[in-house]
């Protein structure tokens, strides 16, 4: 099961994933743990964005397990 609603989030969006500040992040390339800043980044740019009032996805604490990459059957 998904943990994301990918019928909502732009094609060309391939990674999701929530930040310590509930901040969901979307990204065409698989972004990595930067634990000096605790948030998504690396080479990856974030391609689309919602602020934690603009989505359901709660991750709290357990942030680090919100990086979902998108199935071949949400194409």
């Amino acid at each position: 099961m998904s943990k994301y609603n990918w019928k909502e989030i732009p094609e060309d969006v391939k990674w999701l994933a929530v930040d310590p500040d509930g901040w969901l992040f979307g990204y065409s390339i698989k972004p990595v743990i930067l634990k000096y800043a605790k948030c998504w980044g690396g080479i990856a740019s974030i391609k689309y964005s919602r602020s934690p009032g603009q989505h359901n996805y709660q991750y709290g604490k357990y942030w680090e397990n919100s990086l979902e990459e998108r199935s071949k059957e949400h194409d």
